[in-house]
């Protein structure tokens, strides 16, 4: 009896379960969940897609952009790649040409090109464009400028770059020159980019003497080189100012002077623009360009003598007025010979017979100006004219006896100052006074 109770028992609990519906289980969310022996299918459900806003999304677009970027390899600071991604503008590029340059300040020179860094060329070649060199942000350009001037260094003596595109690289060079260079010494604080990237760039010219290459431009017979040497001359020697340290000039004379010991010829429009800071006119209002060109001139007066003394007598010599109107010094040659005597004397020493005929020229005043030039230098203290040319001495004291009284007033007190400050002259001059007082008129 009680098992029959306990059966008919179970038959009413699965008779009330089966009238009854069953709870959900994480199987019947699921399409295609296999059905419970014993029991009725349930309908399958389909899944709700849910709709999204625009903001979440490209939230989702970023994210999925983010895990790709984590993922993938980073790319080589010296890769084209890396300097492409920081755009055309704003901080972002000018933090990456910064990284660029320190990266490339580490890199040795290297004979063998093969050695370097994979992509290294592109990104120079790269940087050699026009959306660089002639950014409009004065920063980016100076980075790129000294990025430029480590791969010249690094690929010297042979640059990776055509002829055109080196002609531009040295436009930017003159042109990140020619604002000045900013000075240190003594200076407090942090110097500013600016003003690190224009010292860096002078001292990579000084030290890699990359500044031949538009030496070699211009005796190659590229467009316009010529010109542009001229113009690289002129920044450098306006460049300096009177509060610079010695270091920052002797840098600036370093770079004219490869350049101009790289010269078969030197062109006239060169020359000019060298020797025009030595005038009095340009020395009083820019003291510093007037040290560079001294400097420049003392140190390659052997190799600039026999140029310096061709263009020197054609400025005195009226005969040659086609070659001296070609000169802007045309009307200044008296006072550059004396300037010029102070960087080397020997430099004139084949200008001074010319100078010796100019004393018989017929205008009193011409006459007068060049007694004086040579009354000055026979008795400075740069050199010992009167010794090494006693013949050019003798026939200047010869102008005691000249037709005008003011030249003859004039010799006597030149002479008086010649024997005062050259005492192996005494002699010569003693005699000549002598003369000068036994035919003083009465």
């Amino acid at each position: 009896k009680p098992a029959a109770e306990k059966k008919q028992r179970r038959k009413r609990e699965a008779a009330a379960a089966a009238a009854e519906p069953r709870r959900e289980d994480a199987m019947d969310l699921v399409e295609g969940a296999p059905e419970v022996k014993g029991t009725a299918p349930k309908p399958k459900r389909l899944r709700r897609s849910c709709s999204r806003s625009p903001q979440e999304k490209a939230a989702e677009v970023a994210a999925a952009h983010a895990t790709k970027a984590a993922s993938a390899k980073p790319v080589e600071v010296l890769d084209v790649k890396y300097l492409k991604e920081g755009g055309k503008r704003g901080k972002e590029l000018a933090a990456r040409l910064e990284r660029i340059f320190q990266r490339l300040r580490g890199l040795e020179q290297e004979d063998n090109h093969a050695r370097l860094p994979r992509g290294l060329k592109k990104l120079a070649q790269a940087l050699a464009t026009p959306v660089y060199l002639k950014h409009k942000q004065r920063d980016v350009r100076l980075l790129v400028a000294c990025a430029l001037a480590e791969v010249l260094r690094i690929y010297a003596p042979d640059a990776p770059f055509a002829s055109k595109d080196l002609q531009s690289i040295f436009g930017l060079f003159s042109q990140s020159l020619s604002g000045g260079l900013p000075n240190l010494a003594g200076a407090t604080g942090e110097a500013s980019l600016e003003d690190k990237c224009v010292l860096h760039l002078l001292h990579s010219l000084a030290e890699v003497k990359s500044a031949v290459i538009l030496v070699e431009l211009f005796q190659a017979g590229a467009p316009n080189a010529e010109e542009q040497l001229r113009g690289f001359v002129e920044v450098l020697l306006s460049a300096a100012r009177p509060e610079h340290a010695g270091t920052v000039r002797e840098q600036l004379v370093d770079v004219l002077q490869y350049c101009f010991e790289e010269l078969e010829l030197v062109p006239r429009p060169v020359f000019d623009t060298l020797l025009l800071p030595l005038l009095p006119q340009h020395a009083r209002t820019q003291p510093a360009s007037y040290q560079v060109a001294l400097g420049l001139c003392r140190r390659c007066a052997n190799l600039l003598h026999g140029q310096l003394s061709s263009l020197l007598n054609g400025l005195l010599d009226s005969s040659l007025g086609s070659a001296s109107s070609q000169s802007e010094l045309s009307e200044h040659a008296l006072p550059l010979i004396y300037e010029l005597h102070k960087a080397s004397p020997e430099l004139l020493l084949y200008v001074l017979p010319t100078l010796t005929e100019q004393l018989r020229v017929e205008s009193d005043e011409e006459r007068q100006q060049v007694v004086n030039l040579l009354g000055r230098l026979y008795a400075s203290p740069a050199a010992n004219y009167g010794a090494d040319a006693p013949k050019l001495f003798q026939a200047f004291l010869q102008r005691g006896h000249d037709k005008s009284d003011e030249i003859r007033a004039q010799m006597a007190a030149i002479a008086s100052a010649i024997a005062q400050r050259k005492p192996a002259l005494r002699g010569a001059v003693g005699a000549f006074l002598a003369e000068r007082l036994q035919n003083v008129r009465p």
